[in-house]
């Protein structure tokens, strides 16, 4: 007795469920979406005078849309069901099997082993192989400016610098602690190239970087980025900036702030 009113409590509910799912506000306005496509026409395009034949052979046809994927859908779940007893009878030899196919990926992905069955076109091409990043837009998302869109060259390291980007990387990786005219958290970066470090009038160095015999240059600035108290033990900015392309359009910028600031006959400030 207690196991038929538990089925029947179980029954009950599902069947709520549905009810509250079919009204739902995400599947209701596609119910006569649906309807439309499987009958083949708008029922509002029908001849009134046809509406009670029309609307029968829409729900004979929709009944036999549902049979038919049900159908499917229970094939493919006793289908799973069955490999899954097999997998289950053998699991012990499934374990062995499966962590033999990771470690191999592991190995492809090293570069340790060579498979030429995963070794398409895309990751054969030596464009590609130094591609990092890709962000979202490009694969989601429309572009906001599509005439004079930039194609994904600038995430590969021995594409040209673009300073504009660099400016961006700036104000969202280095602004917070950084201007280039003024000191801030750490000090003001204007006219940097070419100047010995911790030079910057009116800002407290580390030690180890006023002890450093360190003139900043492209290559300098890029070891210093890319991990700041490696390339100065002793240092104290702890931001560091992972990415190549980054480091290297970030240089771009302040060398272009420079160049316009001699352009403009400024004095740039030390470092």
């Amino acid at each position: 007795m207690n196991l038929t009113v538990f089925s029947g409590i179980g029954l009950a509910t599902s069947l709520a469920a549905g009810i509250v799912s079919f009204l739902s506000p995400c599947v209701l306005p596609l119910v006569p979406a649906y309807v439309s496509y499987v009958a083949g026409d708008r029922l509002a395009a029908v001849d009134a005078a046809a509406g009670p034949r029309t609307r029968f052979a829409a729900l004979r046809l929709s009944v036999f849309f549902v049979l038919g994927f049900s159908t499917v859908f229970v094939i493919l779940g006793a289908s799973a069901t069955s490999l899954g007893q097999l997998l289950l009878a053998y699991r012990y030899e499934a374990n062995l099997a499966g962590g033999m196919v990771v470690i191999l990926f592991g190995l492809f992905m090293m570069g340790l082993a060579k498979l030429p069955w995963l070794q398409r076109e895309l990751a054969s091409d030596p464009n590609t192989r130094e591609v990092s990043t890709i962000t979202l837009s490009y694969t989601f998302f429309r572009s906001a400016d599509p005439d004079h869109a930039k194609d994904l060259s600038r995430f590969v390291a021995s594409a040209a610098p673009d300073p504009t980007r660099g400016a961006t990387l700036f104000a969202e990786r280095c602004g917070a602690c950084h201007a280039l005219d003024r000191n801030k958290t750490g000090p003001a970066l204007a006219g940097i190239f070419g100047r010995h470090a911790a030079a910057a009038a009116g800002y407290q160095y580390s030690s180890a970087l006023k002890e450093a015999d360190l003139r900043w240059s492209e290559e300098a600035l890029d070891r210093w980025l890319a991990d700041p108290r490696k390339f100065v033990p002793g240092a104290r900015m702890p931001v560091r900036v992972l990415d190549p392309t980054a480091r290297r359009d970030i240089i771009a910028f302040l060398k272009a702030q420079e160049k316009q600031a001699k352009t403009a006959g400024t004095a740039p400030t030390s470092r």
